[in-house]
C-alpha cells in the first residue's frame, strides 16, 4: 500500500520558475508547512530571497538564508532558502526547481514540490523513480497550460 503521508508534488512549468515558487511558498505559508527552498546556485539564493520579499504587498512570510540572519534565529522563519539540504528551521517540505537530489536526508521531508520547465518530463520520471524509492509514493503532476494548470500523467 503507498504511504499517502510523504507526497511529492511535480509542476511542469511553462513561466518563470521564481514566480511559480513564490506563489507555492505563499500556500504552504497559509498552509503552516514550513519549507526549504534548495536553489542550485548563490545567485538563484538571491532572487528567489527578493521575490520573496516584494512578492505580495498583503502578505510577509518570514524567511531567511545563510548570511541573512544567524542560524539561531532560522527557527523564527516559515521558509530557509539554500544551496545544501540543512534543516535550520525544521522544514516538512523540500521545494526546488528540478533538481537531481542524491541525498539521503530527503527521507526526512514529509512532501516534495519539484518545479521543473516543461520539455524536460524525462529527467522528472527519473526523479520520480529516485523519490519513490526513497518512500515517497504518492505523486502528482500539474502541467501548466497558459494561465490554468490541467493535472499531468503521473511522472
Amino acid at each position: 500500500m503507498p504511504n499517502t503521508d510523504r507526497n511529492v508534488i511535480f509542476y511542469a512549468v511553462e513561466s518563470d520558475f521564481a514566480n511559480v515558487a513564490v506563489k507555492l511558498i505563499e500556500k504552504k505559508y497559509t498552509q503552516n508547512e514550513r519549507v526549504l527552498l534548495l536553489c542550485s546556485s548563490a545567485d538563484e539564493l538571491h532572487l528567489l530571497d527578493s521575490n520573496i520579499w516584494t512578492y505580495s504587498k498583503l502578505s510577509f512570510i518570514p524567511h531567511g538564508c545563510n548570511g541573512s540572519l544567524g542560524d539561531e534565529n532560522a527557527r523564527f522563519c516559515h521558509t530557509w532558502l539554500s544551496t545544501d539540504i540543512i534543516f535550520h528551521n525544521a522544514p516538512e517540505c523540500l521545494m526546488h526547481n528540478g533538481l537531481t537530489i542524491k541525498d539521503d536526508q530527503v527521507q526526512k521531508f514529509k512532501s516534495i514540490i519539484d518545479i521543473f520547465d516543461k520539455g524536460l518530463i524525462a529527467e522528472s520520471r527519473m526523479r520520480a523513480a529516485y523519490y519513490e524509492a526513497m518512500d515517497f509514493t504518492c505523486q502528482k503532476t500539474w502541467v501548466q497550460d497558459g494561465n490554468k494548470w490541467i493535472p499531468g500523467e503521473n511522472t
